[in-house]
């Protein structure tokens, strides 16, 4: 991977309810991000066993395809017992979305992690053009406050954002279609990113 591109990992994870198929032997089931790739980690509660496990990703939540599998009894009768998997090529900007089948016991809750790459420009922003509520991505690592300020051609400023992510969710209501400017700024007013942001609704 470039030295110049980054992953910025967002909407960290979300699991859907369980239903009616779904398992209860799981602890937990967790997705993390590094260099571009996800890492599963799960845990199965003390006293559950099942007969090897499963591991599906989709792109849509609905279609699965199986990209691993863990062969053998799993679990143990007297402890609880932790699992990872590494996926390494996972849907860079979009969501992926996981499931475990754990033997006969049934199927995990959906977990899903959305991956965005960050190239050199510093930002991305989904979609563009805006057509609408947009996103701003941009490198956070330290989670510190920061602010997105919004200026029309004639360097004013129309629109200004605030967050302690690595996101901006822009909402271009009042403002006219046409190209805009941007900065984002640390909470000390130092300007480290400028964009331009193609606004047609």
């Amino acid at each position: 991977m470039a030295t110049h591109i980054k992953i910025v990992l967002l909407l960290v994870l979300s699991a859907f309810g369980l239903r009616a198929q779904e398992t209860s032997i799981l602890g937990s089931f967790d997705a993390a991000a590094f260099n571009g790739k996800v890492q599963l980690s799960w845990q199965i509660t003390a006293g559950s066993v099942c007969d090897g496990i499963k591991i599906s990703h989709s792109t849509d939540s609905i279609n699965f395809t199986q990209i691993g599998e863990i062969i053998g009894v799993c679990g143990s009768i007297s402890e609880p017992v932790n699992y990872s998997f590494t996926h390494d090529t996972p849907l860079q900007n979009g969501k992926n979305y996981y499931r475990l089948q754990l033997g006969a016991t049934g199927k995990s809750p959906i977990i899903n992690i959305n991956l965005i790459t960050i190239g050199n420009s510093g930002y991305q922003i989904r979609p563009h053009p805006v057509n609408g509520p947009a996103m701003v991505y941009f490198t956070n690592e330290n989670q510190q406050p920061h602010t997105l300020v919004v200026y029309n051609s004639n360097g004013q400023q129309v629109q200004k954002y605030y967050t302690s992510t690595g996101s901006f969710n822009i909402q271009p209501t009042g403002i006219t279609n046409g190209m805009y400017l941007f900065t984002i700024a640390d909470e000390k007013e130092n300007i480290k990113l400028r964009g331009k942001l193609l606004l047609l609704q």
